[in-house]
């Protein structure tokens, strides 16, 4: 053990390993970005068969048009998920509800938005798009979307667009059971980083002479920051703004 911590390989690469996990917890907490994600509220629901409906229904879209595929409902969830307000300045490409696999919209409303009479969310039909548009859209602001859309089972409906830095991006949320887990890890971790170094000081004095006293600081002092650092990069990945504003 002595050899290897007189060993200046071994205090390099200690040395490293502090200084890259503390610029990078650093570097995540002074960071401010733009960052807009949405997702699925829920799986889209068919609402209308049109392999099973009677020859005596007809959809009717725009009062002319009649429905032949089937038709489905879809909630989708905008949201900025980072530290920066997302100015009209800062936009270089429109933020729209797109139609894909051949989908086609029929209907579309908010139902819910946050702080609805600061931000003033809107929907503007153009084409076969629809404009998102807002007067405010600060952190953790967002919109809940209902669309109605015909189509097959491989249609769907996406939001697109592009803000300074950062393109809108489709995410997951994890299930309550998984986002569960890993903040039992990350306490988990954190238990550790105050454990791990007084149990060290204690069989210190329970064995003289079992460290010297720069290594039991040496030890003590690594644990600790490996232990909160790797909970709180955990915390950083797997939980933190990943909470839906609805």
């Amino acid at each position: 053990m002595r050899k290897i911590l007189q060993s200046g390989i071994f205090w390099t690469i200690l040395t490293a390993l502090i200084s890259i996990i503390l610029a990078i917890a650093l570097y995540k907490t002074s960071k401010k970005e733009r960052e807009i994600v949405y997702y699925l509220k829920n799986e889209p629901s068919k609402i209308y068969d049109n392999t099973n409906a009677s020859s005596r229904i007809k959809l009717i879209s725009n009062d002319t048009t009649i429905i032949k595929e089937n038709v489905y409902v879809s909630n989708l969830v905008l949201w900025n998920r980072g530290q920066l307000e997302i100015k009209k300045t800062d936009i270089r490409k429109p933020f729209t509800i797109k139609e894909k696999n051949k989908a086609k919209i029929i209907d579309y409303k908010i139902v819910n938005s946050t702080k609805p009479e600061i931000s003033k969310f809107i929907l503007i039909p153009k084409d076969s798009l629809l404009f998102i548009d807002w007067d405010f859209f600060d952190p953790n602001f967002g919109l809940e979307l209902q669309v109605i859309y015909s189509g097959n089972n491989m249609s769907q409906v996406i939001i697109d667009g592009y803000v300074l830095g950062s393109g809108i991006k489709e995410i997951e949320l994890k299930s309550a059971r998984t986002e569960t887990r890993i903040k039992y890890f990350v306490l988990f971790s954190f238990f550790l980083a105050v454990a791990i170094p007084f149990y060290l000081y204690y069989i210190s004095k329970k064995i003289p002479n079992l460290f010297k006293k720069w290594e039991l600081i040496v030890f003590i002092t690594f644990f600790a920051c490996f232990s909160a650092l790797t909970g709180y990069a955990v915390y950083e990945m797997f939980i933190n703004g990943y909470n839906s504003p609805f």
